[in-house]
């Protein structure tokens, strides 16, 4: 049975001092590795280092040593961990003398290095998960770190649909961003000032490239304050198809006839 932790007083673990990335030596294996950069944090030595991988509620640990003696344990695959293409990754250092172990510290919602062609700085908004979906060709998936687009991985070359196919994009984009920003703004009431670096905000962030009013402050007791936010909500998916020419690329792959 994995041990649950004591969440009270943690630190918060910088981003810049975990490295994480996948490789695949064999077909069907995944593994990654930790680059963990835990010296100078103001926790006890002897503490216990862990790496969980995960994807929405299934998860796997992995015990990683001490912050005196960071050893990566010999196996490192991934076989528990929701399935599909999309794993995101947290750090715990956790004191084990007590009765409970008390977590000391944590970064949470790490996702593994992009390719080199990637710049270090970008952020992926929108993760693309291939899985089994019964009869549902996508959905959206919000109980991760960041928004995933779940896509039915039965559907015959739905890879090189996603990746290249008009039709695909111009309607399932525009349809995304909107429940998206539903989630942000309608749902989960994000104040668009609170500029905290979590993923809605970054997601605000985004829109502006695009769309550059602000949405409408929220009053949670004032329907005009929530329908206000909704016009927002369409003005910003319109602006969103301007700016990826969803209309024209919806037409011209009508023009180039079935795939």
């Amino acid at each position: 049975m994995i041990r649950r932790f004591n969440y009270t007083g943690r630190k918060k673990i910088e981003r810049s001092r975990v490295g994480i990335s996948l490789r695949r030596p064999r077909e069907g294996d995944v593994v990654f590795d930790a680059d963990l950069q835990l010296g100078g944090l103001d926790v006890p030595l002897e503490a216990r280092v862990y790496v969980e991988a995960y994807y929405k509620a299934s998860f796997m640990r992995f015990d990683f040593g001490t912050v005196a003696n960071i050893v990566e344990p010999a196996s490192r695959r991934l076989t528990d961990t929701g399935g599909g293409d999309v794993v995101f990754f947290r750090v715990r250092v956790v004191d084990l003398t007590g009765e409970h172990g008390r977590l000391l510290a944590e970064v949470d919602g790490v996702t593994p290095r992009q390719p080199d062609s990637v710049p270090a700085n970008r952020r992926c908004l929108l993760y693309v998960n291939f899985k089994d979906l019964g009869e549902e060709v996508w959905r959206l998936e919000f109980d991760n770190p960041m928004p995933v687009l779940e896509v039915n991985d039965r559907i015959e070359n739905i890879r090189d649909i996603v990746l290249t196919d008009r039709k695909f994009r111009s309607l399932v984009y525009p349809a995304a961003v909107r429940e998206i920003l539903q989630r942000i703004l309608i749902i989960e009431e994000h104040d668009a000032a609170d500029d905290d670096g979590e993923w809605a905000s970054l997601w605000l962030r985004f829109v502006r490239r695009f769309h550059t009013v602000d949405p409408p402050r929220l009053d949670p007791d004032s329907n005009a304050a929530r329908q206000a936010r909704l016009e927002w909500i369409d003005e910003a998916v319109h602006a969103f198809c301007q700016f990826v020419g969803a209309r024209e690329s919806f037409a011209l792959a009508g023009q180039e006839g079935p795939r």
